[in-house]
């Protein structure tokens, strides 16, 4: 494995929630979900080398999910398999399960479900990935969202 690949993955997976939170935002069924996580790993991969550290990987992550999400939605084959990559070598692992956050979580997303125009779910998304961030901020006590949620910081 390059040191390009190797930076490539742990990148991935630092910022591997931004995926998931689009995908979840974008995609009602677990197949699907996991259909454009994959698709938006393989753009993101795809996309790699031209990123120049202008901005936050992060910030550049979330630009290329969001814009894969559009169209994979838009998309009348929803269900598009990529033959020319292997990522069986490559192990992203999944956060544990907490089943009382996943409650939470679900209920967000069904509530964002709801939202019938793209654009609205886009900000939404954007709002609480500006909130989420705030969780790693080293004093976050200030922070509104320490506040509204303080068990996520427990």
């Amino acid at each position: 494995m390059t040191s390009s690949e190797q930076d490539f993955l742990e990148k991935i997976e630092k910022h591997k929630g931004i995926i998931f939170k689009i995908s979840k935002m974008y995609m009602h069924e677990k197949d699907d979900r996991d259909d454009l996580f994959q698709e938006i790993t393989y753009q993101v991969w795809k996309a790699y080398p031209s990123f120049r550290g202008q901005s936050e990987f992060s910030t550049w992550l979330y630009r290329i999910a969001l814009n894969t999400a559009i169209i994979f939605l838009k998309s009348e084959k929803m269900r598009s398999f990529i033959a020319n990559e292997d990522f069986s070598g490559y192990k992203i692992v999944q956060d544990e399960y907490n089943e009382d956050k996943e409650k939470k979580l679900f209920a967000m997303y069904h509530a964002i479900h709801q939202l019938k125009n793209p654009i609205d779910k886009t900000f939404i998304v954007h709002y609480f990935l500006s909130l989420f961030q705030s969780l790693s901020s080293p004093n976050p006590s200030g922070d509104l969202f320490y506040q509204l949620c303080p068990e996520y910081f427990q």
